[in-house]
């Protein structure tokens, strides 16, 4: 019983992590793809940010953690504790823009 648990425990923590890893992915991805078809980086980012949060909510809710709750109730709260860096971002992400305009033109 405890060598499951275990077993079961170390599957989450891999899922979860490869779970993160794809979300990165498909978050610099769409940031790229909007970016190439001239879409402010702003707008860009935050899309990005988007897709890899829901992303990331889909899938740990039905391959990482197996939940079957409320579906609408999962995400508003998801949501509600995902979009909270997001504040940070733009103004990390308008940093390193000036600092790289500054530099290379």
């Amino acid at each position: 019983m405890k060598s499951y648990a275990k077993r079961e425990s170390f599957r989450s923590f891999i899922v979860f992590g490869l779970v993160g890893v794809l979300n990165t992915g498909i978050d610099v991805a769409v940031f790229s793809l909007l970016t190439w078809w001239q879409l402010p980086w702003l707008a860009a980012q935050i899309a990005g940010y988007g897709c890899g949060v829901l992303n990331s909510f889909l899938m740990n809710r039905k391959w990482t953690f197996k939940q079957r709750g409320p579906f609408a109730k999962g995400l508003l709260r998801f949501l509600l504790l995902m979009c909270s860096p997001l504040d940070s971002r733009p103004l990390a992400c308008s940093s390193c823009m000036s600092c790289l305009e500054s530099r290379y033109g």
